[in-house]
């Protein structure tokens, strides 16, 4: 997946996270998937700790989105 229909972020840390837009089930503008990929970076955390499973919880937290409230009424952009 290439430019235009991704877009990366890198923050100070390392991490990154990507958006990417592909092209739903009906193949047309009206169903297409926005989609988010977080690859977080945590170095000072050892792997399989108390500590990393709190971390886990609190990135996921982060990156859920309710899906029911970005639901609203859209404008097609031309």
């Amino acid at each position: 997946m290439y430019e235009p229909c991704r877009v990366d972020f890198v923050a100070a840390d390392g991490s990154t996270i990507t958006n990417a837009i592909s092209v739903g089930p009906g193949g047309d503008d009206w169903n297409s998937y926005y989609t988010y990929i977080f690859e977080w970076r945590h170095p000072d955390i050892d792997e399989g700790s108390a500590e990393a499973a709190l971390q886990k919880d609190a990135d996921w937290k982060t990156a859920y989105v309710d899906a029911d409230k970005l639901r609203g009424p859209y404008t097609r952009m031309a």
